[in-house]
């Protein structure tokens, strides 16, 4: 599989799958291998707009990519050959296939809300805002505009109204019943497609700076990071989710993109402190303890947080206030009255 670069601008950067080209010096690339990609382009003097298209091959096929001088995007077409002598040969990120390897072309198609096999994310439009019902019409896409349609849920609202007692209280703490009704809801009871959606929120973020990505990465990443009774009860794949975020960690790092969300307002520490105390206490599987060492150093070095101490014991009066606002909070609980419409 091949895909040739029509019409680019020498100022351009051209990425595929986490490596980087200037656009005067690619011609094309060639012996692309099965599986999801994904192509970004942005100025290179790095102000601009970044676009991109995630696509998905399942055939021997070939491609041109033309850029469009006045809306500053790109046609991806299928045609039936290239010419690739002096093509690249294909080669990916180093750890790329560890960031993609549980998005399959069905969940692109639910995300894009569209057939695929090419999926654009055209950040020259309004659809990298995070649009709100109330946004004033002149902010709101057009017809032929693309809002990624990701799995709608507030973390709060975290335990069945049904539930009473102790019940309700673990329900709060625990967000492992929420992470699994999402997972019947949202992705007819797929771990990997919850995986798969946690994985693309990510990538849209890193390689194509969509806003409203970021927002969803994180609000994964809270429930996730505080399924304590899944981190007991499914340890190969909560061990699994750790190393993922490990990884997305190390690339952010090594892309030198702005990480201070993460530790904004201690977001990070906290999460990952109360998954030590429970460490500490003896409640993981030993792949979840190793799995989670391992994200541990690897967020410390990124973030230059603080050392984490598994004896770390929270202020009581503020783990007071939050329990209370969470768990007094009116509203409908998205665990028992969830649908499928998307932000």
């Amino acid at each position: 599989m091949s895909i040739e670069f029509v019409n680019w601008p020498d100022t351009y950067h051209i990425g595929i799958d986490g490596c980087f080209y200037p656009s005067k010096r690619l011609h094309g690339v060639k012996n692309l291998v099965f599986g999801l990609h994904l192509i970004t382009w942005t100025p290179s003097n790095g102000v601009g707009l970044v676009s991109g298209a995630f696509f998905y091959i399942s055939k021997p096929c070939a491609y041109t990519l033309r850029y469009d001088t006045w809306s500053e995007n790109a046609l991806l077409e299928e045609v039936d050959c290239v010419y690739d002598d002096k093509f690249y040969n294909y080669t990916s990120a180093e750890k790329w296939n560890d960031l993609v390897k549980f998005i399959q072309k069905k969940d692109l198609q639910r995300i894009f809300q569209t057939e695929g096999p090419i999926f654009l994310v055209d950040t020259s439009t309004y659809a990298n805002t995070d649009l709100k019902p109330n946004e004033l019409q002149l902010f709101q896409p057009s017809e032929k505009e693309t809002v990624l349609q990701f799995t709608n849920f507030d973390v709060k609202k975290s335990w069945s109204p049904t539930s009473v007692g102790s019940e309700r209280s673990l329900q709060a703490i625990d967000k492992s019943f929420m992470y699994r009704r999402l997972v019947q809801s949202a992705w007819h009871g797929e771990l990997d497609s919850a995986l798969a959606e946690y994985s693309f929120a990510y990538l849209a973020y890193a390689f194509v700076s969509h806003y409203a990505a970021l927002s969803h990465w994180k609000k994964l990443l809270e429930v996730l990071l505080q399924s304590y009774t899944l981190a007991e009860l499914e340890p190969d794949y909560y061990s699994t989710f750790l190393g993922l975020f490990c990884v997305q960690i190390e690339t952010l790092h090594e892309r030198d993109i702005e990480t201070s969300t993460l530790s904004e307002k201690n977001f990070m520490q906290s999460l990952l402190e109360n998954l030590l105390e429970r460490k500490s206490d003896g409640n993981f599987p030993i792949q979840v303890n190793n799995a989670l060492n391992q994200l541990v150093n690897t967020v410390s070095d990124v973030l230059h947080i603080q050392e984490f101490r598994e004896d770390t014991i929270l202020d009581d009066h503020n783990a007071a206030i939050d329990y209370d606002q969470e768990v007094h909070e009116i509203g409908q609980f998205v665990v028992d009255d969830f649908d499928n419409d998307s932000n």
